[in-house]
């Protein structure tokens, strides 16, 4: 007998982007870059244990706990029988629909059905809404969701579309369960309640202490919020093929079933899709599903594929009017087609200067660089010696550490310092890691950078706003907390974050003004940069082929060649920093200015949450805890290479535009 296909939530949220994905889904010959997107992302924002809070604000019901689709589906129903049951992870089944719904709580007839969802939700924002406001011609003002809550909302939606069609004499009430920004903690240790465990099929439990009741966790600091308009917008709305939402779930249905198989529609969002797997993957044996809709949509061969995509091309946010006129390729764009305009009042490269810019080095010339070394000059006479190189690691939690703390409150946990003098010297200068468990690490934190940076006057640099953003989280804290120090901590904060007499200098944004290199392609992640810069500079080439002093390594050579003589990828050199996880995707697109996020892989901040809520053996934990120095160090060292190779490079009089 076959094995049932069935249309859960999650293949159904999936569909609801793009039918055409369910045939590449569950068929292992497709190769995906978020095979394990999901289960990171509950692991890195806490959204196990905030589903094991939820159940606990709901004492005294029953986990359906088997995997087996039928038995889950017979057990829901033998206890949504009684007049009165709260159920864990029920299933509800229709057809070939599928969906387990996070917490069901029957009274009578009626039955909330529960979404827990690790993201936030602030109850004091009195304007909140999940609702834009959209004005279609000649037709009054519609209420649209929000894109930012449309795959929550989307979620629940197909659970109660399944619901009422499995149970239509019962009357489902559709909530999402949120961790509220404004609920803080009123005890220390409520995170460390929650463990996180995993067993041989990887499969994640939570573990807590025996009989754990809702007092000793104290006032919830989760929120319901009743989504039933929200709900109703998305059912009477129109989807993919001009489908209704039932119609859409329906059909999807068939295509689980293979009873149907969607024709590829190639437009602005296969950018993002996951089956756009690396070439590297392609020739391993890997199929790919962005390939076979192209080859299928637009009759793409070979030849087509090897050509620089519209994809590829830098912050672009026009992807579907290109692709509407035909223009698939880099080497299909005109000047005339980005209309290329200066930055008002700013010196530097606008975005569509910047764009061309790429188009023009993508054209197989001889042309391979631009920088403005004018440009370069004038900042390097604005910044005072040593340069101060500064990378944060960080990280938001839904269950907060502390009393007093809320959820999803800024975590600093990591730094690393390197200074960089007139001369060129570089030194490891100094490094932070908080690893004990439970421990709010920022006030630390702070004291810790403080005292590296207090002794000189010199300029500090991120690459990010990022660090500007974490310090001024902190400073935040500080005001509201009773920690002795707390002024002198203040007051040194606001010199340097934004607006202060020492403010970072984010060197993000002056690479983005500034320097393009065709090696970079669409990336200006620091990941990319630093294996380019040290491919095209001779000088750089020279001084980093030799030993340099470093508080992890001892003496480190970062610049390593191939048998072929070419430049290998330090980030590339170094161990994962948990082996135990999936590797992160190095290439993520970089427009939010560097800072990890689920996209990019996060390695760090979920090598911490691991070392905060699971039980890693001490070997393992002491691996972890020198990868994480080793990777951020990497980070400054990335950041102070950049800023030598500028320095080098502003000294030149050559034109702005290098040849190779």
């Amino acid at each position: 007998m076959a094995k049932v296909r069935y249309l859960t939530k999650s293949r159904f949220k999936t569909g609801y982007v793009c039918p055409r994905k369910l045939v590449y889904l569950d068929d292992p010959a497709y190769g995906s870059n978020l095979q394990d997107n999901e289960f990171l992302e509950a692991l890195a924002q806490g959204g196990f244990q905030v589903g094991a809070l939820a159940q606990l604000y709901y004492p005294g019901g029953t986990l359906v706990d088997t995997l087996d689709a039928d038995q889950a589906v017979a057990q829901t129903e033998a206890l949504l029988s009684h007049p009165k049951a709260i159920i864990y992870e029920g299933a509800l089944r229709e057809g070939n629909r599928l969906v387990r719904v996070d917490v069901l709580v029957k009274d009578g007839k009626r039955v909330k059905l529960i979404e827990v969802k690790s993201s936030s939700y602030d109850s004091r924002d009195k304007e909140f809404s999940f609702y834009n406001q959209t004005r279609l011609k000649g037709k009054k003002p519609q209420k649209v969701v929000l894109k930012e809550w449309e795959s929550y909302l989307v979620d629940v939606a197909y659970q109660l579309w399944v619901a009422r069609r499995a149970y239509p004499k019962l009357e489902f009430e559709p909530t999402l369960m949120f961790a509220d920004k404004a609920k803080p903690a009123d005890r220390d240790g409520l995170n460390q309640l929650f463990w996180v465990e995993r067993d041989q099929n990887g499969r994640v439990r939570i573990r807590t202490p025996e009989n754990l009741k809702p007092e000793d966790v104290g006032p919830p600091i989760l929120i319901e919020v009743p989504v039933a308009d929200e709900v109703d917008t998305l059912h009477q709305a129109q989807y993919v093929g001009e489908r209704s939402f039932e119609e859409l779930a329906l059909y999807l249905s068939q295509v689980c079933a293979q009873e149907e198989v969607p024709k590829p529609r190639t437009c602005a969002l296969c950018k993002n899709c996951e089956f756009r797997i690396p070439d590297s993957e392609i020739e391993a044996g890997k199929k790919s599903g962005f390939r076979d809709c192209w080859t299928l949509d637009r009759k793409w061969t070979e030849k087509d594929f090897n050509q620089p995509h519209l994809f590829e091309l830098w912050n672009f946010r026009r992807a579907q009017e290109f692709l509407d006129q035909g223009i698939t390729s880099l080497n299909h764009i005109r000047k005339k087609h980005l209309d290329p305009q200066p930055r008002s009042g700013k010196t530097g490269l606008s975005a569509t200067e910047r764009q061309w810019l790429q188009v023009e080095l993508a054209r197989k010339t001889k042309l391979a660089m631009y920088l403005d070394r004018k440009a370069m000059r004038d900042l390097f006479k604005t910044w005072k010696y040593p340069f101060h190189l500064i990378d944060f690691e960080t990280t938001r939690v839904a269950i907060p550490f502390n009393q007093g703390r809320k959820p999803y409150e800024q975590l600093a946990f990591q730094f690393s310092h390197h200074t960089l003098d007139g001369q060129g010297t570089l030194a490891h200068a100094g490094q932070f890691l908080s690893f004990e468990r439970g421990k709010f690490p920022n006030f630390d934190f702070v004291r810790a950078l403080k005292k590296q940076l207090q002794d000189d006057e010199g300029s500090l640099f991120c690459y990010s706003h990022h660090e500007n953003s974490v310090l001024r989280d902190i400073r935040a804290q500080l005001e509201a907390s009773q920690e002795p120090d707390r002024y002198e901590l203040i007051n040194w904060l606001t010199t340097v974050t934004t607006g202060g007499l020492r403010q970072f200098i984010d060197l993000f944004p002056v690479l983005k003004a500034f320097f393009i290199h065709r090696l970079l392609g669409g990336s200006n992640s620091l990941k990319r940069v630093l294996p380019t810069i040290l491919a095209i500079s001779p000088e750089i080439q020279a001084k980093y082929s030799k030993p340099v002093p470093s508080l992890n390594f001892g003496q480190k050579i970062w610049l390593t060649l191939d048998a072929k003589g070419q430049v290998l990828d330090p980030y590339a050199q170094l161990p994962p920093i948990d082996p135990s996880l999936p590797a992160p995707n190095q290439d993520a697109d970089d427009e939010d200015s560097g800072a990890e996020s689920i996209r990019s892989g996060g390695p760090a901040m979920m090598a911490y949450f691991r070392i905060q809520f699971e039980q890693v053996p001490a070997a393992e934990r002491e691996q972890i805890r020198q990868a994480l120095l080793r990777y951020c160090e990497l980070d400054t060292v990335a950041m102070a290479i950049l800023l030598e190779f500028f320095r080098i490079e502003s000294k030149k009089k050559e034109a702005d535009l290098a040849s190779e």
